[in-house]
């Protein structure tokens, strides 16, 4: 349509302009499709990060509490 529409306004274009203008649209859609399929396979890998975040932080949460009760068991203050 648009290019009719500028052919129509005199707006002339290389063949090798209309050829990039015909297939660049199947490309683009061919990487939304590869973009998909890609976030399915990455998703179960990035939960699982996630979770391995989680419990390191857990973790050292765990770890600053006990050094916390330590040292305010400590004799010095």
């Amino acid at each position: 349509e648009i290019i009719n529409l500028l052919s129509d306004y005199q707006v002339e274009f290389s063949d090798e302009t209309f050829n990039w203008l015909t297939t660049l649209p199947e490309l683009w859609t061919k990487v939304k499709k590869l973009t998909a399929q890609v976030k399915q396979i990455v998703s179960p890998l990035l939960a699982r990060q996630v979770d391995l975040v989680k419990k390191r932080l857990n973790f050292f949460d765990y770890r600053q509490r006990q050094y916390l009760n330590n040292f305010n068991k400590n004799e010095l203050f």
